[in-house]
């Protein structure tokens, strides 16, 4: 007999998503995991963003719902969805602490690039940065006996 493993109830309704601010990066967080367990069904762009669209209700399914409505471009591109979707969505003070974080951070002890690496990663994930400019951050902030064997 053939076990048949349901993936649309990996993630129940319960834990979707309202429009909370403080919850977002978490369901993001799930959403991704499913996505990675279930690649099978999730090849393509569309899929991923018409599957998180059916975890959301409330105020998100609502803002969804004009996205729909509108036949916006971002509903075919999982990265565009995820942008727009943070950008509404997302916690904007983590935001701007996040990008001032990452403009001082500084790995202070050379045996300590491991400790540097989690924190800037902590700040990376919640800054409005693009990846190279992320790159230079990372770079800047390295001891200096690291940064110039680079």
């Amino acid at each position: 007999m053939e076990e048949h493993t349901n993936f649309y109830d990996a993630a129940s309704l319960k834990d979707g998503f309202s429009g909370n601010r403080k919850y977002l990066k978490g369901f993001l967080a799930k959403m991704e995991l499913i996505f990675q367990l279930h690649s099978e069904h999730f090849q393509h762009d569309e899929d991923k963003v018409f599957y998180i669209i059916t975890r959301l209700y409330g105020n998100a399914m609502n803002w969804a719902a004009s996205l729909i409505e509108n036949r916006d471009p971002c509903l075919r591109n999982y990265q565009s969805f995820i942008s727009k979707i943070k950008a509404f969505y997302g916690n904007i003070d983590a935001t701007f602490i996040a990008n001032q974080k990452l403009r001082i951070l500084k790995q202070k002890h050379l045996g300590e690039i491991n400790n540097y690496i989690m924190e800037f990663n902590k700040y990376a994930d919640d800054s409005s940065w693009n990846e190279p400019a992320k790159m230079d951050a990372f770079l800047a902030g390295l001891h200096d006996q690291i940064a110039t064997r680079i």
